[in-house]
């Protein structure tokens, strides 16, 4: 079946995600229906997408050498939700920090993700990543919904669990098992009064 004719009504009521901002007055939209023009002004509002309630944020650094530092201790925050996160005054670290790892709580939660690069959902990118590249920009506009947060990386989950993180000091021998990495042999110190 073909349709040859029909008419298009407020082809652009509606929420959709910005594809591109060519230049300070103009801007690309994802739209799966049809094509349509007009004359008459209208109205574009921003919509964030975090959701309403209390959440958590904390901080890692991500080494030069891949590793991931212990978080900071984490500071609340209450969003009204429909909104963007402005993240300011992030910490710059040594010189062998290369990226920042901003880890969040979804609404009310207690576990903490990051998003390491912005998530896709059919080629179309739905959100900003939740690690800052470089080691000296100071603040952030993030835009990401609590379902793009759960889906991405866990960091306060048993066997991922950065807060809980120790240095082991000298052992004897390493092996892999069930994907972890277990030592043996690990020096225990006594003191003897």
């Amino acid at each position: 079946m073909e349709l040859t004719g029909g008419i298009i009504i407020f082809s652009w009521n509606g929420i959709f995600y910005v594809t591109a901002t060519p230049s300070t007055t103009q801007f690309q939209y994802q739209q799966y229906g049809p094509d349509a023009a007009t004359t008459g002004l209208g109205t574009v509002t921003p919509y964030g997408q975090a959701a309403p309630g209390l959440h958590q944020v904390r901080m890692s650094y991500l080494l030069a050498s891949g590793d991931i530092t212990a978080p900071s201790p984490a500071a609340t925050f209450i969003a009204n939700g429909g909104q963007y996160l402005q993240v300011t005054d992030a910490v710059t670290g040594p010189s062998n920090v290369t990226a920042r790892i901003l880890q969040f709580t979804g609404a009310g939660g207690a576990c903490f993700f990051y998003i390491p690069v912005q998530a896709q959902v059919n080629g179309l990118i739905v959100s900003t990543a939740t690690q800052i590249n470089d080691n000296t920009t100071t603040s952030a506009l993030l835009d990401f919904s609590d379902n793009t947060l759960f889906a991405a990386t866990a960091v306060s989950i048993p066997g991922n669990d950065l807060a809980q993180q120790v240095t082991l000091g000298p052992y004897s021998g390493s092996f892999t098992y069930a994907s972890r990495l277990m030592a043996w042999g690990s020096v225990t110190r006594c003191r003897i009064s």
